[in-house]
């Protein structure tokens, strides 16, 4: 089994400046935080989009729709924020 990993910004890809209280939606630390977690599946990430989940419109969700829903992939996991989980 093979699973793919679609990042979409949000908290997993921000980039936090301390000295400004800002932060940035950066590159998405997937491949890194599964490397860390030593995840011994097979597993392919792509990154989608990068804004914040307040930022998310309803068309970056129909374009995550499309991308899931045309994907070859049978097992498919969206990473995100938290902010919008709700």
């Amino acid at each position: 089994m093979k699973i793919k990993f679609f990042a979409a910004g949000g908290t997993i890809d921000k980039v936090y400046s301390d000295k400004r209280s800002e932060y940035q939606v950066g590159e998405s630390m997937l491949n890194e935080v599964l490397k860390q977690a030593n995840v011994s599946f097979d597993y392919e990430c792509e990154s989608l989009i990068h804004k914040d989940s307040l930022d998310m419109a309803d068309e970056d969700r129909q374009f995550l729709f499309d991308k899931i829903e045309s994907d070859e992939y049978e097992h498919i996991v969206v990473t995100h924020g938290t902010d919008t989980m709700i």
